[in-house]
């Protein structure tokens, strides 16, 4: 009985060693803008190994690391999109399409390609469509925190969508 209680516990031990790290969203909002502007954000759109709390890494060999999302991340990453052109535009509005769009809206469409680990660094690769528009982007970042670096690299990517949101639409 007492091999039985050892082993159930050193099986919960080894269990709790082995810790999940759960990646959430956090950017420093900013404002920038102060165009009157209506904007429809789409569910931004992920690679499929993001939904399955995986990320990719392009070494000699490709393969794959756990990297988990508190919730879906086309959920967390499209209220984050939200809320940083919520804050970059300061007078306005910004609404989840297709549900609480009107036609007058620039309509705001972001699909992450890529987002991989390579010789330290992580790279995304990002395809934005403004209306008829469209635009791709690719950033980089050294790893230091992965969590910290993915943070970054939406940072940046959330700037240059700002960006062109300020420049191509009325």
């Amino acid at each position: 009985m007492r091999g039985v209680v050892l082993a159930l516990f050193l099986f919960f031990m080894g269990g709790c060693a082995q810790k999940k790290i759960y990646y959430t969203p956090h950017l420093i909002l900013q404002n920038s803008s102060s165009k009157h502007l209506s904007i429809a954000v789409a569910d931004v759109e992920v690679p499929e190994y993001l939904l399955q709390d995986t990320l990719l890494v392009k070494d000699a060999q490709e393969h794959f690391i756990p990297f988990y999302f508190i919730e879906d991340p086309r959920q967390s990453l499209t209220k984050a999109l939200i809320q940083f052109l919520q804050t970059y535009f300061q007078k306005a509005i910004v609404l989840h399409y297709p549900w609480q769009s009107s036609n007058s809206a620039c309509k705001v469409r972001l699909i992450i390609d890529e987002v991989y680990i390579k010789q330290d660094t992580l790279f995304m690769h990002a395809l934005v469509t403004l209306d008829q528009k469209h635009f791709q982007f690719f950033i980089h970042e050294p790893i230091s925190n992965l969590s910290q670096t993915f943070n970054k690299l939406l940072q940046k990517l959330f700037i240059k969508v700002a960006k062109a949101v300020d420049r191509f639409c009325q």
